[in-house]
This record gives structure tokens, C-alpha cells and sequence, in this order.
């Protein structure tokens, strides 16, 4: 149990470090990993302690600079009501994931893209991509987890 939760803190610390170099631009967008990835474990593990934990550690890593920034507090607002419409969005759980994933992906780029419609269709298109991938290997780590 803790040695999963250190494998997770490992994992977002990972990804945000990914987040902050240019490999994962693609076609002139850089996709939303971090949030994905804390929403696709969202959606397997409940505890708020561990969701908040993932949080800390992203927004550490992310801090995009000194004092308060406002995209890191989008980041940070969006992380959360993504986790919230995880819990409460009455489908099932990796199409609750897709939607919040849409919603949050939106409300964390606002700052960066506002209405700019192509812009924001094809970062969340890629975010989609991506996050099915995501959301499917963290499907088999949290397998793995509750067969132990």
C-alpha cells in the first residue's frame, strides 16, 4: 500500500518534469499529461488524502515562476474540480474521466487559449488521445494493486 502510493508520487513527479520540457509538444500543442494522469488515478483511488498528496507534488514540480501565477492556480482549480466530477459524474468511471478530463482541460488552458475554438479543440483532442492511453495503463497498475 505505501510502497503504490510512493510509485504514484514518483510517477506525477515524472510527468510534471516531462511537463516542463518540450518533448511532449505535439503538432504545436502540448498536452495537459499531468492533469490527465492525476485525473486517471482519481478515478481509481477515492482517498483524498493521496489525490491531494499527487496535487502537491505536481504544483510543486509546476510552479512556473516566483509568487503566485495564475496559470498554476487555473492548474491547481481545475486538478480539483476534474477529481470532484470524477466522484460525482453518475457514469461510468472512465467516461466520467473523459468528461472531466474535457472540462478541467478547458478550465486549466481559459488563461492560455480564451476562446480561440481551434486551439482549445485540439488540445483537448490530444488530451483525449492521450489520457484513453494513460487511463488504460493506470487501469492495469490498479488491477495489479487490488489482486495483491
Amino acid at each position: 500500500m505505501f510502497l503504490s502510493f510512493i510509485l504514484e508520487l514518483l510517477a506525477i513527479a515524472v510527468l510534471s518534469i516531462f511537463q516542463l520540457t518540450s518533448l511532449p509538444l505535439i503538432a504545436s500543442v502540448k498536452p495537459d499529461i499531468v492533469l490527465l494522469a492525476i485525473l486517471a488515478m482519481s478515478a481509481y483511488d477515492k482517498h483524498w488524502t493521496r489525490r491531494l498528496s499527487w496535487l502537491i507534488v505536481a504544483v510543486a514540480i509546476l510552479k512556473f515562476s516566483p509568487g503566485i501565477d495564475w496559470r498554476l492556480i487555473l492548474f491547481t482549480a481545475s486538478s480539483l474540480f476534474g477529481m470532484i466530477l470524477v466522484d460525482y459524474l453518475p457514469w461510468k468511471r472512465f467516461i466520467s474521466f473523459l468528461v472531466a478530463l474535457t472540462i478541467s482541460g478547458y478550465v486549466a488552458n481559459f488563461g492560455f487559449f480564451g476562446f480561440q475554438w481551434g486551439a482549445v479543440f485540439r488540445e483537448i483532442i490530444w488530451d483525449l488521445m492521450i489520457g484513453i492511453i494513460v487511463f488504460g495503463l493506470i487501469f492495469v497498475f490498479y488491477a495489479k494493486k487490488e489482486i495483491h
